[in-house]
């Protein structure tokens, strides 16, 4: 039986690359001091929210960035041992 496994490397980086540019352009900034000078404790626990959810959005930013990093490296290693495995296979013969 075989099963050959085919990898497009091409639609792999192009969908990366996009990735990448959707990353970039995600915007994590949540307006701060709403209410400035307000001592409404409403304004204070809205401003603490804001802050706790643009520091959510940041790391979630990161984590996307170390997730597309970790998948180039991944086909990039991929990469190497198919290049690796068919010149093997190709010399045996």
């Amino acid at each position: 039986m075989a099963t050959e496994i085919k990898i497009q490397y091409d639609e792999i980086e192009k969908a990366l690359a996009a990735m990448q540019a959707s990353i970039q352009a995600f915007h994590t900034d949540f307006p701060s001091g709403v209410g400035e000078g307000n001592e409404m404790d409403a304004m204070k626990k809205l401003n603490e929210l804001n802050e706790a959810c643009q520091k959510a959005m940041e790391t979630y930013k990161e984590l996307l960035i170390m997730n597309t990093d970790a998948t180039k490296q991944s086909v990039d290693q991929m990469k190497k041992a198919d290049k690796n495995l068919s010149a093997a296979i190709s010399g045996e013969r």
